[in-house]
C-alpha cells in the first residue's frame, strides 16, 4: 500500500513539472535550461520528501513520528520554494523572492538542528551537530541581511554547503537508530539519501544566489 501510494505521488508530481514547462513555454518567458533542470531537479527531491511524509502517515498505528513527518514537510517547502523560485524567473529580479527562499531554509535549519535534531547516539557528534546547526543558522540570517555582499554571500554558502555534507558524511559513517531500524524497509536507502538533502539545497540556494547577482550585475 505504502508504495502504491508512493508511486502515486510521484506520478503527480511529474505531471506538475510537465505542467510548469509547458507554461513556461507558452509564456515565452526567458527559463534557461539549466534553469529548469534545476527546478525540475528540486521538484523531484520535494517529491521523496513527500513520499516519505506518506510513509510516516501510513506508519501512524506501528511506528509514527510527529517529528520526522514534520521535519519532511518542512523539507518539502524548502525544496519547493526554490523549485517556484527557479521556475517563474520574471520575479526573480527583486531581492524579496530570493530572500522567501532563504527564509525557507532557516526555517528548515531551525526545526531539524533546534526542535528535532538528528538521534545521533554520540554524545561528542551530538554536540558537533548542534553547534554546526547554530553556525549555519546565524550565516543565512548574515545573508539575508548583506545579501548584496558578494564576497561574503558566496563565501557564506560555500561553508554551509561544506558544513552541511561533513554532517551528512558523518552520519552515514555512524548511522542512527532511526535510519537502519526504519519499520518500512523500502525507506531505508531514501533514509540515507535524505541526509545529503540539506547540503543539496544550500548547493542550489548558492547556484541561484550566483544567477541573481549576474542578472543585476553586481
Amino acid at each position: 500500500m505504502a508504495i502504491a501510494l508512493q508511486i502515486i505521488c510521484l506520478v503527480f508530481i511529474a505531471a506538475a513539472v510537465v505542467f510548469f514547462i509547458m507554461r513556461q513555454r507558452r509564456a515565452q518567458t526567458k527559463t534557461s535550461a539549466p534553469q529548469t533542470a534545476l527546478a525540475v531537479f528540486q521538484v523531484v527531491l520535494c517529491g521523496m520528501f513527500f513520499a516519505l511524509c506518506i510513509s510516516d502517515v501510513l506508519d501512524f498505528r506501528v511506528n509514527f513520528s510527529y517529528e520526522r513527518l514534520a521535519v519532511n514537510i518542512f523539507y518539502c517547502i524548502a525544496f519547493l520554494a526554490i523549485a517556484v523560485y527557479t521556475l517563474f524567473n520574471r520575479f526573480k529580479e527583486r531581492a524579496v523572492y530570493l530572500k522567501g527562499v532563504i527564509w525557507a531554509d532557516i526555517v528548515l535549519i531551525a526545526v531539524q538542528c533546534f526542535a528535532f535534531p538528528y538521534g545521533t547516539e554520540n554524545e561528542f557528534l551530538r554536540v558537533f551537530e548542534s553547534i554546526e546547526g547554530a553556525v549555519v543558522f546565524g550565516l543565512l540570517v548574515a545573508l539575508l541581511l548583506k545579501l548584496r555582499n558578494v564576497s561574503f554571500g558566496q563565501r557564506s554558502l560555500l561553508a554551509i554547503t561544506v558544513l552541511e555534507l561533513i554532517v551528512a558524511v558523518e552520519n552515514t559513517i555512524v548511522p542512527f537508530a532511526s535510519i537502519t531500524g526504519d519499520f518500512q524497509a523500502v525507506d531505508i536507502p531514501l533514509n540515507y539519501a535524505a541526509l545529503y538533502m540539506r547540503p543539496v539545497i544550500f548547493a542550489s540556494l548558492a547556484l541561484a544566489y550566483r544567477a541573481w547577482l549576474d542578472r543585476r550585475k553586481i
